[in-house]
C-alpha cells in the first residue's frame, strides 16, 4: 500500500455494491482499481453512477481480476455461493476481504475461508454494520460489563416482506442463495444477537 492508499477490487457490482461504493467514495485512503461483474449492464450501470470509475479496469471474471491488478482489498457483493470461492482466492492473492453477508453457506466452508485468512495473515470482514451502531454497542457493553446482569433470554422479532420483495430474484434460488430469508437478511437478526451477549451457536 504505497502512499497509505488501500486499492480496492470491487467483486460484483450489483445496486447493493452501488450503494458500498457511494461510502466508500468517502474514505479518502481507499481507491477503487477494478469493477468484476459478468452483467455488463451492472457494470455500466455502476460506471453511470460514478462517471469518475470510466476508466477503471473492468473484468467478467474476479480471479483474472486477481492476477492483473493485484489490488490490496476486495469488497464482495455477489450471489452468496459464490462468497466462499472467491473469499479464498481473494486471500490466496494477497489480498485484504470485506464480504457481504452471510459470510458463507456451509460449515465447510466456513472453515476454508478462517484457514485461507489464518494462512494468508489478512483481514476478513463480514458486512454487519449493527457492530458499529451506538445503540447496538450500548447494548452489547451493558451486558459484557455485567450491568444487564446474566442473559437467560433472548426475544427478538424480524418485520420484513422478504419473500415479496425479493420475488423474481436470484435470492430466491437455493442454488445461488443457499437458502431462505433465515440465510439472507435474517443473518443480521443472529447475528447482533450472538455479538450482543456473547453467546454461541451450537
Amino acid at each position: 500500500m504505497a502512499n497509505n492508499v488501500v486499492t480496492v477490487g470491487m467483486i460484483g457490482c450489483g445496486g447493493f455494491q452501488r450503494y458500498r461504493l457511494g461510502n466508500l467514495f468517502k474514505v479518502k485512503e481507499a481507491k477503487v482499481v477494478a469493477l468484476v461483474d459478468p452483467d455488463t449492464e451492472q457494470i455500466q450501470k455502476t460506471i453511470e453512477a460514478y462517471p469518475q470509475l470510466a476508466d477503471c479496469p473492468v473484468f467478467e471474471d474476479y480471479r483474472q481480476m486477481l492476477k492483473g491488478v493485484k489490488p490490496d482489498a476486495v469488497m464482495i457483493a455477489t450471489p452468496h455461493t459464490q462468497h466462499a470461492d472467491q473469499i479464498v482466492d481473494s486471500f490466496e492473492a494477497g489480498a485484504h476481504v470485506c464480504c457481504e453477508k452471510p459470510l458463507v453457506t456451509t460449515v465447510k466452508d466456513a472453515h476454508r475461508v478462517i484457514e485461507a485468512r489464518d494462512k494468508a495473515g489478512k483481514v476478513g470482514l463480514v458486512s454487519y454494520q449493527r457492530h458499529y451502531q451506538p445503540e447496538y454497542r450500548y447494548i452489547r457493553e451493558k451486558i459484557q460489563n455485567g450491568e444487564a446482569g446474566k442473559v437467560q433470554f433472548v426475544s427478538a422479532i424480524q418485520e420484513q416482506g422478504w419473500l415479496k420483495a425479493t420475488s423474481g430474484t436470484w435470492r430466491q434460488k437455493l442454488s445461488l442463495s443457499g437458502g431462505g430469508q433465515l440465510n439472507d437478511s435474517a443473518s443480521h437478526l443472529l447475528d447482533v444477537i450472538l455479538w450482543v451477549t456473547g453467546l454461541q451457536a451450537r
